[in-house]
């Protein structure tokens, strides 16, 4: 077997890092492209409103799905700003220590969905991390009803983020952390 360029290295791990990013490599499966939802450990108790796997919001886009992803080197001192697509994560002054790689991963540019993430790795910031969502062109008559989720690694379901705020076509909210977070509609039991 012939051994890989250094240019074919290359391009491999950057597609193994932007599918993991993207939650699109199922390691038990050998890395097969595939999309999925996280993984609940117990079914969901008949007592229990809010739905097991949320459905988010759509915006007009491509007719397949277009993953997007990028970021930036901030500065946690001064703080700073990384957007991708319909998504914008801002950084206050003294939200972290240091510098970090803030990465924001969007598996289908039809679906307010994204994956945030810090490099080095971060458990929580100092000061809360804004997260606006553009939801132009989308179904904005419910705009007022819409909320951001997020994926609790701990718990292993989806949460509602409280204190969100919503104009026109855009929701915004203050994260404690990075996750994987959404935008859905709050009278489907969110």
């Amino acid at each position: 077997m012939k051994p890989k360029s250094p240019r074919t290295r290359v391009a491999t791990l950057g597609a193994l890092w932007l599918g993991l990013v993207l939650g699109w490599l199922e390691p038990s499966y050998g890395g097969a492209l595939i999309t999925r939802a996280p993984r609940e450990s117990a079914p969901e108790t008949p007592t229990s409103t809010a739905p097991r796997v949320p459905v988010f919001e759509s915006v007009p886009g491509p007719s397949i799905a277009l993953p997007l992803s990028g970021g930036a080197l901030i500065n946690g001192a001064q703080g700073g700003r990384v957007t991708v697509g319909r998504f914008t994560v801002d950084v206050p002054p003294g939200a972290f220590q240091g510098t970090a790689t803030i990465l924001i991963a969007v598996p289908d540019s039809r679906r307010l969905q994204c994956t945030l993430d810090i490099l080095p790795a971060l458990e929580k910031f100092d000061v809360p991390v804004k997260l606006t969502v553009d939801g132009s062109g989308g179904d904005v008559v419910d705009a007022k009803d819409w909320v951001l989720v997020t994926w609790d690694v701990k718990t292993q379901s989806w949460q509602k983020l409280p204190g969100c705020g919503v104009s026109s076509s855009e929701v915004t909210g203050w994260l404690p952390h990075f996750s994987q977070w959404g935008v859905v509609d709050s009278k489907a039991g969110w």
